[in-house]
């Protein structure tokens, strides 16, 4: 999800993706009245629910993070509540292929909004095949379930990702080559990516994730639901571990038009400061 209606964004994006140019990114929903993967994996997912109650659909035109004309968001708050207090509202859902790739590191990002403070084990996303279960949901916190399932585990306690009627930046990295540490990090639209917290999982060592014939669920999980009573917006995965400079040019490519004018300007008036130094 990348709007470029000015000369100003024409001007950074260019240098704020060169940051992570090399990492494949596999997964892209960016939920702008489609589903299709935009990622490397390609496929389209579909809208699902979990046998009550309506499925996902897409917010109003100019209702995804910029506010944009032609910018959607994936809609769940037809659940009847957030996580475990609730049963209806569904997922988005797709199978990759048998050529999905092997991780021995990744990194997964997105935004949320939602009325109702994240609990009871609600899900951004879970992956699943075989033995393969790993995903992101709020329980006591932000948490990391790794490619082990439940025994492999790491949380944050940030508040800033139980926040509320604001859209919130999310992006998770996991290394299974250093002590399989997983680095949480978060922003919003008017604040950069910070990180708030480097953990390991309770295992050092675990398989890595081979995606090929996985499933995938955003905003719920296929069997229990627990779905997540908000907004998602330009899920992704990615095949490396980005850093904090990359994860800060993904946030940038989202977020409303006045942030990347101010951007700009901070970055024109350093210029004329040094300029005027060197008189």
């Amino acid at each position: 999800m990348t709007f470029l209606p000015h000369t100003s964004r024409v001007l950074l994006l260019p240098v704020l993706f060169s940051l992570h140019a090399s990492a494949d990114l596999l997964v892209q929903y960016d939920f702008d009245n489609d589903l299709t993967n935009s990622g490397t994996l390609g496929g389209t997912a579909s809208f699902t629910n979990y046998g009550s109650g309506p499925t996902p659909t897409y917010t109003a035109d100019q209702g995804g993070v910029s506010g944009l004309a032609g910018d959607f968001a994936m809609d769940n708050t037809s659940a009847d509540g957030m996580g475990s207090a609730g049963t209806g509202g569904g997922s988005v859902t797709q199978t990759f292929g048998g050529t999905a790739p092997t991780l021995s590191n990744f990194t997964v990002s997105g935004w949320y909004n939602t009325a109702t403070t994240p609990g009871g084990s609600a899900r951004i996303f879970r992956i699943q095949a075989g033995a393969l279960e790993m995903g992101l949901l709020f329980d006591g916190g932000f948490k990391f379930q790794g490619p082990g399932g439940t025994a492999q585990s790491a949380t944050s306690t940030d508040t800033r990702y139980t926040a509320t009627d604001e859209w919130v930046f999310f992006a998770i990295t996991w290394d299974n080559t250093d002590a399989d540490a997983v680095n949480f990090y978060v922003g919003d639209t008017d604040t950069s990516v910070s990180l708030v917290g480097t953990l390991p999982t309770v295992s050092a060592d675990i398989a890595d994730p081979n995606l090929a014939n996985a499933d995938i669920w955003v905003g719920g999980r296929q069997n229990n639901g627990r779905p997540f009573d908000g907004l998602i917006d330009d899920f992704r995965i990615y095949d490396s571990t980005e850093n904090l400079a990359a994860l800060e040019s993904i946030r940038i490519a989202a977020i409303p038009e006045p942030s990347s004018l101010l951007l700009l300007g901070v970055a024109l008036g350093s210029l004329c400061i040094a300029r005027l130094k060197r008189r």
